[in-house]
């Protein structure tokens, strides 16, 4: 199973719907409110500090992780804010973002390579004891939407793609000739009325939804 091959099991009406379902809301006016799928607020949260405090780890940071379900632990928290924040700080400076369909090969090996500052400070994350590969690769990804896919159990059993690869293999499937990737994102974004989003993140809702409950939810667990 390869992101295209997974992209092509996946009809373009039902992507919509998956999207739609997840990107839904009721606001605290509505009757009946209520907040489904609180990982819709991901991108959102603090969206007007997001553009200053691009190369700096917050507290609102750490809170939208919790909206895709994930904890960041007291002492994890306090390393990420206070002890390695310079050091986090300094690596994110050399990190732009740029979507990641739009590096050459060249760009790719200067800011996504296993040599890079990205794959560095995913390191600082992941030295971090509770950090984990998933935490490291969804706070890059907050800090980093165009840049920096998320990965997962989720959408490893999906997509078929390898922790170890997993930027690569991303742009790869985003710069292929056919452009599916990206036609696919464009549509979903339209569909929602949601242009701010980054090709990789709405992308990593349709997959994730297709696992957890759409055509791919009977996918053995890896």
């Amino acid at each position: 199973m390869s992101i295209l091959d997974a992209l092509a099991e996946i009809p373009e009406e039902q992507a919509i719907k998956y999207v739609k379902t997840y990107y839904g809301r009721l606001t605290p006016d509505d009757e009946g409110y209520d907040v489904p799928f609180h990982g819709s607020y991901f991108d959102d949260l603090d969206r007007n500090l997001l553009n200053d405090d691009e190369n700096l780890i917050t507290g609102s940071d750490l809170y939208a992780l919790t909206m895709l379900e994930v904890e960041i632990e007291r002492k994890a928290g306090v390393d990420l804010l206070i002890y390695k924040a310079e050091e986090i700080t300094q690596l994110l400076s050399c990190i732009p973002n740029t979507p990641l369909a739009e590096l050459s090969r060249a760009e790719f090996e200067t800011h996504v390579s296993n040599s890079s500052p990205a794959a560095e400070l995913w390191r600082t994350f992941y030295s971090i004891p509770s950090i984990g590969s998933t935490r490291a690769s969804k706070l890059l990804a907050r800090k980093r939407p165009h840049l920096i896919p998320i990965h997962d159990r989720f959408i490893k059993e999906v997509t078929g793609v390898s922790a170890r690869n997993d930027w690569e293999q991303w742009w790869v499937a985003l710069t292929d000739e056919t452009q599916e990737l990206q036609q696919r994102a464009e549509v979903l974004r339209a569909s929602i009325n949601r242009p701010d989003l980054s090709t990789l993140r709405v992308l990593d809702v349709m997959f994730w939804y297709s696992r957890k409950y759409g055509i791919h939810s009977n996918l053995p667990s890896r």
